[in-house]
Order: structure tokens, then sequence, then C-alpha cells
């Protein structure tokens, strides 16, 4: 992140010669990914791609019609990565379903660091490398020794696939994230903290803001060279050292956005007194933030989000301003704002919580482009590629073309076509704003396209008789927390026939359960599923009860502690600890069914949906109740565990139908279960789309 460093000239200008789409920041590293790749054994030779804005290199693997469970292409490359924490690459997938996973590879010394991603749509796209999510294999040397980069595709379904890298390069990073750490006394407060991490960085990659995460500690080295933002998500008072680091950082021109701080030296030092500590004790009294001017800072006009307690920041220094006022669930405006802004910095009053996803990578990017333009560039792509992206569709091309099909002869289709056209034009007119750098509206624009695009499609379906028309609601309580009467009439009124709200996780319950830990949610607002199941039948709706299984990120760290003892976590292939309860653990499998038997039985629903009813990754899981029932399984020891059942080992693929018939079995026992109460209880299962990565996942 310090720019380049000395390199020999000849290095120098073959990095000049590199073609690429888009040009390079000052200070980025380019890789020379148009010079030659070496392929790997039985890989086809990297190739060329056409001239203009889709020069690249081209690599395609076979695997329609070879057996190979994956092709590489080596590039020797002596880099010096260290100044840089974020890796870009900018990519055309062809056939995602094909692979499921592509993987960049950097060697240094013994080993390598290895990143890896499952291409999620096809088509031109970035992705973001940063460097804390990189693991490594061997024993890696320096990151400023890099000597080879390797481009490894995976096999996936039974087809060819296609990637086109148009670049690769090592970025400065003009915004960090900083993790609290030091700032917070206890393990669960960090854990917290990690959370709020966790959904700061995932809206600012919706937003496109180039970003990457340091502890607090990690200042003690200095806040890196060519950061120009430094984001606090939940720092509730930093210590002397890093608070010294941030205040210089602030006085030399750098910008803050801090969230739900209990330090007064960090608000007094953008010209806000700190309020006090206040907790909610009403249901949905502070449910969204409204803005007051969200033409100016190009963000919503109404974010939603359910806070329980906050902490704002008040103006008092000339310049400085409240945003947003906190609304109640009624939509009232509340007495204390949600966000304000001060010098070079905005102050948010709580932490940032889950839901409303889109609208929040907006807001960021609206506020954050108004603390520095100079992240113009990467926002206004990144808001545009929004735009045109609709579930189900490779580009917006193909998503018009199918509703235009699709409108003809429909009831709706001269408002279709007229949303078509608006929204073809408005970004017609967005791109030649984007070329010519004009700012004004144009994120509010961009959400204008999408919203345009989303409102064709859902005016061009053909409902069918009868329908099913469920949402998902993550939170568990509603639109209009503490109003589930509310929230059933609004989404009945609205065509919606049923509800699936997340009442049941593997460690907690948002209703009084003895078989679970109840959660802050039941605390505030009472029995949810009580409540869900009463408005439902009001307003004709079906009521199917969201269930995540094994995953314990909202679990009590009692009852994860309790658990841990029993020996009842999962492990990855290197024997570490994950957050997840085992399936093949008889224990696990018998208090699922002991949930669901209490939920059914008292609250009757129409149906169960379950959720990560899986493994959480390829590598889980090795531990000992998953060895013993394996060796079981094959009438047989496996010694040297788990070397023969990690990917390439000798018994895999007996592991990988081994891993299937055990979540299989949970299935099986849990119909049986709700069978037993109710016969006309549905189960469902959310699943991945394609049924090899499922088997294999």
């Amino acid at each position: 992140m310090d720019g380049f460093l000395p390199m020999p000239k000849a290095f120098r200008r073959l990095l000049l010669a590199a073609a690429l789409a888009a040009p390079a920041a000052a200070g980025d590293l380019e890789f020379p990914i148009g010079a030659s790749w070496q392929p790997g054994p039985g890989a086809p030779g990297a190739r060329p791609a056409a001239r203009g804005a889709e020069a690249g290199t081209v690599f395609s693997a076979p695997f329609g019609r070879r057996a190979e469970d994956r092709f590489y292409w080596d590039l020797a490359a002596p880099l010096d990565l260290d100044p840089y924490r974020v890796l870009e690459l900018d990519l055309t997938v062809e056939r995602p379903e094909a692979m499921r996973a592509l993987t960049v590879y950097l060697e240094s010394g013994s080993g390598w660091y290895a990143w890896s991603r499952t291409p999620a749509r096809a088509g031109r796209q970035r992705l973001r490398l940063a460097r804390a999510d990189f693991t490594t294999e061997g024993a890696p040397g320096a990151w400023d020794a890099v000597t080879r980069v390797r481009l490894s595709l995976w096999r996936g379904a039974a087809a060819d696939a296609t990637v086109t890298v148009h670049g690769l390069r090592a970025r400065t990073t003009p915004v960090i994230v900083l993790r609290g750490t030091r700032s917070l006394p206890d393990a669960a407060e960090r854990r917290a903290a990690e959370g709020a991490v966790r959904r700061v960085t995932a809206a600012l990659d919706g937003a496109g803001v180039l970003h990457a995460v340091l502890a607090e500690e990690d200042l003690a080295g200095g806040i890196p060279a060519g950061a120009r933002t430094l984001v606090l998500p939940y720092n509730p008072r930093l210590p002397d050292e890093a608070w010294s680091r941030v205040r210089a950082f602030h006085r030399g021109g750098g910008r803050l956005v801090v969230f739900y701080s209990a330090d007064a030296r960090l608000a007094g030092a953008l010209g806000l007194r700190l309020g006090d500590y206040t907790r909610a004790e009403a249901a949905g009294r502070w449910s969204a933030f409204r803005f007051v001017d969200p033409d100016g800072w190009q963000v919503p006009a109404r974010v939603l989000q359910e806070s329980g307690n906050i902490r704002p920041a008040w103006p008092e220094a000339p310049g400085t301003e409240v945003l947003a006022w906190w609304e109640d669930a009624s939509g009232r405006r509340a007495e204390e704002p949600a966000w304000t802004a001060g010098h070079r910095g905005v102050w948010m009053s709580h932490v940032l919580l889950g839901g409303d996803g889109e609208g929040k990578a907006w807001m960021l990017a609206g506020l954050l482009t108004r603390l520095d333009p100079a992240l113009w560039p990467d926002v206004a792509a990144a808001a545009l590629d929004r735009s045109r992206r609709l579930a189900g569709f490779e580009d917006a091309g193909a998503a018009t073309a199918a509703m235009r099909s699709a409108a003809r002869g429909h009831p709706e289709g001269r408002r279709v076509r007229a949303l078509l056209d608006a929204a073809a034009a408005l970004e017609a007119d967005l791109e030649a704003r984007r070329a010519r750098g004009a700012t004004a509206s144009f994120l509010t624009d961009a959400a204008r396209v999408r919203a345009m695009r989303t409102e064709a499609h859902a005016r061009v379906q053909r409902p069918r008789a009868p329908e099913f028309r469920g949402v998902w609601d993550h939170g568990g309580a509603g639109w209009f927390p503490g109003d589930w009467d509310r929230s059933a009439r609004w989404l009945a009124g609205h065509g919606m026939t049923a509800i699936l709200p997340n009442l049941l996780w593997a460690g907690r319950a948002h209703y009084p359960s003895e078989v679970l830990p109840g959660t802050e949610t039941l605390r505030r607002h009472g029995d949810q599923a009580a409540q869900v199941m009463a408005a439902a039948r009001a307003h004709g709706l079906e009521a199917h009860f969201w269930v995540v299984c094994w995953n314990l990120g909202n679990a009590p760290p009692a009852f994860v502690a309790a658990r841990r003892a029993e020996g009842r976590l999962q492990r990855d292939a290197d024997g570490r600890e994950l957050p997840w309860l085992c399936p093949a653990h008889p224990a696990n499998v018998a208090e699922l069914a002991a949930a669901l038997r209490e939920a059914a039985r008292r609250y009757r629903p129409d149906g169960v949906h379950l959720d990560y009813i899986r493994f959480p990754s390829r590598s889980a899981c090795t531990c000992p109740s998953c060895r013993a029932a394996f060796e079981r399984r094959r009438r047989g020891a496996v010694a040297d565990w788990p070397a023969p059942v990690r990917e390439g080992g000798a018994l895999r693929a007996q592991f990988e139908a081994w891993r299937a018939e055990v979540i299989t079995g949970v299935v099986r026992r849990l119909r049986g279960e709700l069978r037993a109460i109710d016969p006309s209880i549905q189960l469902s299962a959310a699943v991945f789309g394609e049924i090899d990565d499922a088997r294999r996942g």
C-alpha cells in the first residue's frame, strides 16, 4: 500500500505493456497477465483474447470432455506484494456451473498463498482478493518475494469452463476497517465486533468500495500509506496508542466513519458531542433511519434497521449537522439522530445490523464518496453493475429480452415495455455521465434503473393458481418488530401466501423453549412463534418456521462452550474447530429433533423450512464422531486420519458419499418426527442449485 518499490527496468517495461481493460490507480501494481502462461499437465494452452475492451488472456478447462478434477496455468512473475492488502481480478466467466472453484495461488519460498472463490454468475466481473482471506499451503515465504502466479479451475458440472482474465493488480486501499480488539473487554464483545466488521465489509463490497481490515494492534505500525478513510465498526473506546494514531490520521486530512462509539475523544475530533447510552424499553422505538437530504448525499431516503440501544453524537461545532433521524416502527420521527456529519467524518449511533443490504450498500456508497470523491470511479462502476443484475439472468440484455418476450399479449405488457425502455434510456445516460465524470444524482439514478427492471420483472409474471408466494424473514420479528399482525396484513395485501420467519437456530429460539436458549428478540418482543401463527391465521397466510441447522454463529457463548466440552463441534481437514455442530454426533441430531418436536407440538406451523442442512465446506468434518461413524460405515479403520478423506485422498469419494448419507439420514428422521405429530406439516429445505455441487458441498 506504500506504492511502487524499486524494481528492475525490464520488469517495469513488462508491467507497462500489460493489456488491461481499466486504468490502474496511482500506486497500484499491475501483474503481467499478457505474458506467457505455462499450462499444467493436460491443460490447454492459454491464448490472447480479442483486442479492445475485452482484451485479456483466455483459459479453457475441458471438464465436459476430460476426467481431470482441475486444470492450471503458471506465470513466472517476481513481485513485491508486501505493501498491498488487496488484489483485484478482472475477469469474464463462461459457464460458471462448470467450476466448483477458481483458485489464485501465489508462490513464495517453499509454499503457496491460496485464494478460492466459487464463481456466482456468468459475465464480466471484478473479484477482490483480500490478503487476509488467503490460506497457506506448505511454508510460503514473505509477500515481498512472490515468484509465481498460478490460476486453477476446479471441476464442477460436466461442461467446459472458460475464464478470460482481463487484469490482475495489487491495489492500494483507500479505506481501512478497524477491527475492535483491545478496546473490548472480553471474548463475547470481540465476537460482537467481528460481526460488526463482517456486516460493514459486506456493505462496502456491495458499494464497490475497496477496503482492507486491520486490528487495533496493527496500528502500532502506523495507518498504511494510501489510506484516506478509517471505518470503526465497533471500537467502544480506543486504547491510547491507537487513539494517537487515529487522531494524527484525522488531523492530517483523513476521514472517519464511526459506529456506536463511547469514546468522547472521537466525537470531539469530529466536532460532535457524545450523547448518553439509551436502551429501547418498548418494541420498535428505533426501526429505520430517515435521511434529511438524501439527494444531496446520494443515499436512500430511508434505510431499515431495528436497534435496541443507541449512543448518539450531536452536532456541536459549526458545520456539523444531523444527516438522518431515527424513525419508530410506525414511521414517526424519533428524537435521536441516527447519523451525524462532523468535520471530515460521519457518526452512526448504533452498529450496522443485518437487513436491507442493498439500502445499506447504497447508503455507504453515498456517504463515503461525499467524504472522499476519489472513490467515485469504483463506486459508480459497482452501482451500474448492480442496476444491471437481475436474479436468474446472466446480464441485463438477457433479462430485458426475456421480459420483452413475456410481455407479448400480457395484460401488463405496455407498462413492462415502458419500464424497460425507461431503464435502458437512463442506463445509457448514466454511462455517458460516468464517462465525463458527472456524479450528481448518479447513485440515485442507478437505483432507479434497478427498481424499474425489478418492477418490470414482477409485472410480467403470470401467476399460477394455486401459487405459493413465500417471503423469508431473516430477523424473525417481522417488518414491523413487535407487530406481527401489521406485517402479516401488509404481506397478504401484496399478494403473498406464506411467511417463513427465522425462529429457530442451532443455539437459540425466538420463543420460550425447554431445549434451546431464548433470544434478545424474545425478551423485547415476546413469543414470536405464537405471534406469527396468530397473525398468519388472521390474514390467511401459511406460516413455515425457518430453522438454521448446526450453525452456531448466533449461539450464546455458554451454549457453545458446553457442546465443545462434549466434543460436539465440527473440525476441518486441518483439525481446526468450526463453530458448527456436527451432524454425525447423535446428541446434536437428538437436540435438533427435540427442538422441532417442541415447536411442532406447541405451535402447529404449516411447515418447517430447513436451512444449513449440510456440512459447512468440503473440508468438514473430521472430528472424532465423524471418524468413528465413517469407519463403521466402511467396516474398517482408517489409518493416518484425515489424510485419506481430504481432497485427492484415496477415500475421498467414499467420504463424500458417506457425508451425503449423514445429511439424508437427519432429514429422514426429522420428516418422521413431524409426521408423527401432524402429517400435514410440510418439510422444505434451502439447497444449492446444482445437484453435484450440493452432493459434494
